[in-house]
């Protein structure tokens, strides 16, 4: 499953995320941070 967020994907919300992991929303949030801050350094495309 990709990392997401609303503004990211348009259809999935780290509360859904959190839901469908098994883990807490803050967690979920810190994830997808994460994953973004990720993404921005290694300047790579995010399909969605």
């Amino acid at each position: 499953m990709p990392i997401s967020t609303p503004f990211v994907c348009h259809s999935i919300s780290t509360l859904e995320i959190s839901k469908r992991l098994g883990i807490s929303q803050p967690t979920a949030s810190q994830l997808v941070k994460r994953g973004e801050k990720i993404v921005k350094e290694k300047q790579l495309k995010v399909m969605g």
